[in-house]
């Protein structure tokens, strides 16, 4: 009602302020009625108010850096006019490519952080041989002797054992031969106490740290692109200005996504009723 009449918005306007009610400064920025509101009356705020046009305008132009901000990459088009500068930003891939990396993160906190060790989680440790790393799954027959214990038979893959035991190291387990059958390896399970959950944590605070790594490299990536659009010369400041706040949001909340995912799986690996 009041887009459609701005001398009533006006006039409600002053009589609101002669009553320090602070709703007028926010229908007196009202981003719509501005444009319509003629010169007398903007004369007439500035004595009664002190608010010039000028100040109106820069407001306005704060409210839309603040939208950029905090807008996501699938609403670019109403932010940045040009759709060519869209599109040599990339924004969609980038945003594709930081879901991947947080779907690549939560199975890598799948995998390896398992306070209970099954021999499922052995059968996909990988295994560099001579013709490529592969799951120890495929070399291996892999079944659980007692609660703490699992053992891998390598009859069938004899000449695999050093590079088993090697990737089995690697991930912090213990592959011992067997004195009666030197083709099968032991494993012992470690216990859930107090520091086995604390190492796990500190592993998963390492994966975290190279996911952002990784998410970094894709925000610095297109702001590359972005800064390579500047010195070209063909885009207006304040496309370049929402463009930079858009990345910066991505990366914001690409970083917020892996922080929620490490926060319910610290918490499941630092839960209580441990022993130490």
């Amino acid at each position: 009602f009041f887009q459609a009449q701005p001398q009533l918005l006006i006039r409600c306007a002053l009589r609101l302020a002669a009553a320090a009610a602070p709703v007028s400064l926010a229908m007196l920025m009202h981003q719509s009625a501005l444009p319509r509101i003629a010169p007398v009356a903007m004369a007439t705020m500035h004595r009664r108010f002190g608010i010039s046009a000028a100040l109106l305008k820069a407001k306005k132009k704060t409210q839309q850096q603040k939208h950029a901000a905090s807008a996501p990459a699938a609403a670019a088009t109403e932010i940045v006019s040009n759709p060519e500068l869209l599109e040599r930003l990339e924004l969609d891939k980038l945003t594709a490519r930081g879901q991947a990396e947080l779907a690549s993160f939560k199975e890598l906190l799948f995998r390896n952080l398992r306070l209970q060790i099954t021999a499922d989680v052995l059968h996909d440790i990988e295994v560099s041989t001579g013709s490529g790393r592969v799951p120890l799954g495929s070399l291996a027959d892999v079944y659980q002797k007692s609660s703490d214990t699992l053992v891998l038979d390598l009859t069938a893959n004899r000449s695999a054992v050093p590079a088993v035991r090697q990737a089995l190291a690697l991930k912090g387990f213990n592959g011992r031969e067997q004195a009666a059958d030197a083709d099968c390896l032991t494993v012992s399970l470690p216990r859930v106490t107090g520091e086995h959950r604390r190492r796990l944590a500190a592993n998963g605070r390492e994966l975290l740290h190279r996911a952002k790594l990784a998410t970094k490299r894709l925000h610095d990536s297109a702001t590359k692109r972005l800064k390579e659009a500047e010195r070209a010369g063909h885009y207006s400041k304040d496309d370049l200005r929402a463009c930079q706040q858009l990345l910066v949001a991505e990366i914001k909340r690409a970083n917020a996504q892996l922080d929620s995912a490490w926060a319910a799986k610290e918490k499941e690996l630092l839960g209580t009723g441990t022993s130490d």
